[in-house]
């Protein structure tokens, strides 16, 4: 028990040393990874952290309300944007390290959200669409990304409001080519979008809302020095051992 609280101990120091000079960090343990995270950050204002399992996730301060949302109402075509970490650029200030006896193998992207309409006209047709990803770095070499998406088009009756629940889904997961024990640092996109085409009434509307994103660590065990160490010492008392018994039967 007390050198596992050491090892974590340790792992706690790796992440907040690799972390930005001058930052106020926080640490997030859990099972198998630790997360550290800039909270000067200003893509966080508004934002809280949790982590259950190895999933850090990013919610709304606000009680549990949507992390930002868009409405947009009128006649003809609508659009409602989310940008909750903004668009056109990713986010960073988060790091993830393993723990002792852990490596990280690589990523899931992790997101929920909301999209809903209202159609006057007949024939009135929604777009929906939403994006969430994680880019990965080693250093300044870039890992690849693991992203979640959700899509559909919906083809509205007049005077009905639409919640889109189940999207269709894509997740893709980036596996990295060889595990590493190294901090690894993550930056976060992600895009909402709710658009009405054709819309005949003066009362349409689009909604689009994130409700939380984040990441999952993959990890898998790896021996510590200490284990080789033993594997080591144990070959060599089998060795003796055979030659012990090789001597008595001469």
């Amino acid at each position: 028990m007390m050198k596992s609280t050491i090892q974590t101990l340790v792992s706690i120091c790796l992440v907040v040393a690799l972390s930005p000079a001058n930052a106020a960090v926080q640490t997030f343990i859990g099972d198998d990874v630790i997360y550290s995270i800039d909270l000067e950050q200003s893509w966080l204002n508004g934002l809280t952290a949790s982590v259950l399992g190895n999933t850090l996730l990013f919610s709304s301060s606000r009680n549990g309300s949507a992390i930002e949302s868009a409405y947009s109402q009128g006649a003809g075509n609508l659009d409602a944007n989310v940008y909750p970490t903004g668009w056109g650029g990713t986010t960073g200030g988060v790091s993830v390290v393993a723990k002792s006896g852990k490596a990280l193998k690589g990523f899931n992207a992790q997101m929920n959200s909301q999209l809903a309409a209202a159609f006057q006209g007949e024939g009135s047709t929604l777009y929906a669409y939403q994006y969430s990803g994680v880019d990965a770095f080693e250093g300044s070499n870039n890992l690849g990304s693991a992203f979640v998406s959700t899509e559909d088009v919906l083809y509205g009756t007049k005077d009905t409001i639409t919640s889109l629940g189940a999207l269709t889904r894509t997740e893709s997961a980036l596996s990295f080519s060889q595990m590493t024990k190294q901090a690894i640092n993550l930056q976060f996109f992600n895009y909402a979008s709710a658009v009405i085409l054709y819309g005949e009434g003066q009362a349409n509307y689009a909604n689009a809302s994130i409700t939380n994103f984040g990441v999952t660590a993959q990890v898998a065990p790896v021996p510590e020095p200490e284990t080789y160490a033993l594997m080591g010492m144990g070959l060599v008392g089998l060795l003796a051992a055979r030659r012990r018994q090789r001597a008595s039967l001469r």
